[in-house]
């Protein structure tokens, strides 16, 4: 009872109002004066110090969609980077506590970064913190937590969405943005939405986390329905509107997943049937009537699927093949591009900037950090949706060096440890399995 008492439409009151602080205060960066985000990232920074852990998540997950204009010029550094690196310094100090098995990789991993980090300090601590972030986040969060940072993400891409509708109409917003993306159909130029992102591609990615995770908290029952489908249905019409592939395959992946996943008995075969055909008919009405259907098929089928990213590849494949100690070691963080420009493909990034090396290194510290806390050890085909659609996203966007890539990492672990159900679950510490018919 005094847990209900402490909710509201099933979610902590704390971390709501924590929520609409942060709003107000990027809000009133971006429309009054941006100095504004100062005492907003001071906030942030100061919850560091209270009990409840869980309250600097709430921060980071909410503004990490944010990070392109929490910032005090265009051109300036995220204040979210900085963010990162001082709560992580922080928890270091704080809880001063770790596994010897995950500590040493984590330390060799920061060694290797900072050997090759050149004058980009900025992003090697950021990367290092965000790892740190991920740990902390993985031995320290519990199960009954985890809707409550789930709600956190997804408001942060609701509200950057809504607030990204005005970045064409608003000089002080526009001023983040150097271009627009556009489309032309033949009759007219349609633009791409990218919510307060400077790709569509990114803005899709956190749309689709979002969009997975708001769908496991309708499947639990957890938070009002009505709401909980409002923020489902806004999500999917955000994320229509950037006339992503990625978007359109995902959606797909995830719709067929969730079928397979409803279609245990008779009954749930009908209600899913049902369903789909309700809400797969209002869907292609209202893309027919935006022309969304012909522009995608346009992009499907009339260009190079690929967008030139198998170019990209290739140039880099060949400059790593012409470089054996680059393709070992890698070029170290600190080294830009190729002249042709990023490679979209966060496992090519990986060992341009690292090498084989320094990859399997990373990828042998992030699955001991997957691996340290386990709550669902029965999971569904639901469990995994998160992770699947990461592997193939990563694989067509350079997430290597993002401020979000070690968020992604700790909402996957939450959609691989959290109980699916169709029944409701009582999210208990230590019974992750108790659920209310």
């Amino acid at each position: 009872m005094q847990m209900k008492k402490q909710e509201i439409c099933g979610f902590s009151k704390m971390m709501l109002l924590q929520c609409l602080i942060l709003f107000l205060g990027i809000c009133g960066g971006i429309w009054i004066n941006r100095y504004i985000f100062i005492p907003t990232a001071i906030f942030t920074i100061l919850i560091c110090f209270t009990k409840n852990i869980n309250n600097i998540y709430y921060h980071l997950f909410f503004c990490m969609s944010f990070t392109v204009v929490y910032k005090l010029s265009p051109t300036t550094t995220s204040l979210f980077a900085y963010v990162m690196i001082v709560t992580g310094v922080i928890l270091i100090v704080r809880i001063n506590s770790f596994k010897v098995t995950q500590l040493i990789p984590i330390l060799i991993f920061s060694a290797y970064l900072i050997v090759g980090m050149g004058d980009n300090y900025t992003t090697a601590f950021k990367m290092i913190m965000g790892i740190i972030l991920f740990y902390f986040f993985v031995n320290r969060v519990k199960l009954s937590d985890f809707k409550n940072h789930i709600m956190a993400f997804i408001l942060g891409v609701i509200g950057s969405s809504i607030v990204g509708t005005f970045r064409t109409s608003l000089s002080q917003l526009s001023a983040y943005f150097r271009n627009e993306y556009t489309l032309y159909n033949g009759r007219n130029v349609t633009y791409r939405f990218t919510g307060l992102n400077y790709d569509p591609n990114f803005y899709a990615m956190s749309v689709i986390f979002a969009v997975v995770l708001s769908m496991i908290l309708i499947m639990n029952k957890i938070g009002n329905k009505i709401l909980m489908w409002i923020i489902f249905v806004s999500l999917l019409f955000f994320g229509f509107q950037t006339y992503s592939k990625m978007f359109l395959f995902s959606v797909v992946i995830i719709g067929i997943v969730s079928m397979i996943y409803m279609l245990r008995s008779p009954k749930m075969m009908v209600i899913a049937l049902a369903f789909v055909f309700t809400l797969g008919t209002g869907i292609v009405t209202w893309l027919k009537k935006i022309g969304y259907m012909d522009i995608m098929f346009s992009r499907l089928f009339e260009g190079d699927i690929s967008t030139g990213r198998f170019d990209l590849w290739r140039i880099y494949f060949e400059y790593l093949n012409n470089s054996p100690l680059s393709l070992i070691f890698g070029r170290g963080i600190g080294a830009n591009y190729l002249s042709a420009g990023g490679p979209h493909n966060t496992y090519v990034e990986s060992v341009y900037f690292v090498g084989i090396l320094g990859s399997i290194l990373y990828l042998f510290m992030i699955v001991l950090i997957f691996r340290a806390q386990k709550y669902n050890r029965r999971k569904r085909i639901i469990n995994y949706l998160l992770l699947l659609a990461f592997i193939i996203m990563s694989g067509v966007l350079g997430c290597f060096t993002i401020n979000e890539l070690s968020f992604y990492y700790m909402l996957i672990w939450v959609g691989l440890n959290i109980n699916i159900s169709s029944k409701r679950c009582v999210f208990e510490e230590g019974n992750s399995s108790e659920c209310l018919v």
